[in-house]
């Protein structure tokens, strides 16, 4: 009995050796598979790091040319500004200037016409007294019998 005691014990070291190989190679693999999504993972984690620097270095372009385009806008915005406070005062200016010119032309015009009434006013006192002297001269005048209006 001792033999089949060493068979079996024989079969028993065969069966956990087989077990142990087959664990193993079911052991190496799974290693094996590991080590092929490690290397597929850092494969990926590369090429994202590779697009998210180029994400990166793109928005830091754009965040500069924004920056530039602010700061553009914001010289043009001080440039309107400018330049409309100069036309607020330029139109205050010419409204005073046309303020005044209306004034010194409706004053200019009331001289004017002051002066024209008074010269009208002379003008028609000279054409009275010459109507009156026409008239005073022609009732005195001897009648000559033409063409003389009475």
């Amino acid at each position: 009995m001792q033999e089949w005691g060493i068979v079996a014990a024989a079969a028993g070291i065969w069966i956990i050796a087989a077990a142990a190989i087959t664990i193993g190679f079911l052991i190496r693999n799974m290693l094996l598979r590991a080590e092929a999504v490690l290397r597929t993972m850092e494969e990926q984690y590369a090429a994202l790091s590779e697009q998210t620097s180029q994400v990166m270095e793109q928005a830091s372009r754009s965040l500069g040319h924004v920056e530039r385009q602010l700061a553009a806008a914001e010289s043009m915005v001080v440039q309107v500004k400018g330049a409309v406070h100069s036309a607020s005062e330029a139109v205050i200016g010419v409204s005073r200037v046309s303020q005044k010119a209306a004034q010194s032309a409706a004053q200019h015009l009331e001289q004017a016409r002051l002066d024209n009434e008074k010269q009208l006013g002379e003008l028609f006192r000279w054409l009275d007294i010459g109507v009156s002297f026409w008239h005073a001269w022609h009732r005195r005048s001897p009648r000559t019998g033409g063409g003389q209006a009475e």
